[in-house]
């Protein structure tokens, strides 16, 4: 299922593009260029772009029926610090998650994870970044 950026569902374009594939929307704190020349790097014959219906996490949580999470690792090339804004934090019980911060704004998602009551755990390689709820 796709990520949604925002609150509620939502419908956008899709790229392909391999192993860098992720949503065609313009974020804030993200290095577009920096995603966009990955994908292009990708041969059109191993790429495609096509509609796919978007559902905010805390959606897909409750069709799960089960609130708590012990391990959530979130690596969506750069929608990372949209998805979490759309949580609601005082609603889910997350233990540990686990962050792609290649290509998004790492303070920004650090501020992001502080006021939702987590701390940094685990810094791996400045790529990924373990918070631990508090």
């Amino acid at each position: 299922s796709c990520l949604a950026v925002d609150r509620h569902p939502s419908k956008v374009e899709f790229d392909a593009a391999d192993v860098f594939g992720g949503i065609n929307q313009e974020l804030d704190k993200v290095d577009t260029e920096n995603i966009e020349r990955m994908r292009d790097s990708i041969p059109a014959n191993m790429r495609s772009k096509y509609p796919v219906q978007c559902y905010p996490l805390y959606s897909l949580i409750l069709a799960l029926g089960r609130p708590k999470i012990d391990f959530l690792s979130l690596d969506i090339e750069g929608a990372e610090l949209a998805v979490l804004n759309t949580i609601p934090w005082d609603k889910v019980e997350i233990e540990l998650v686990m962050i792609e911060v290649e290509h998004s704004d790492k303070a920004a998602i650090a501020r992001t994870m502080t006021e939702a009551g987590y701390k940094e755990w685990k810094n791996l390689k400045d790529q990924d970044i373990i918070y631990k709820k508090n």
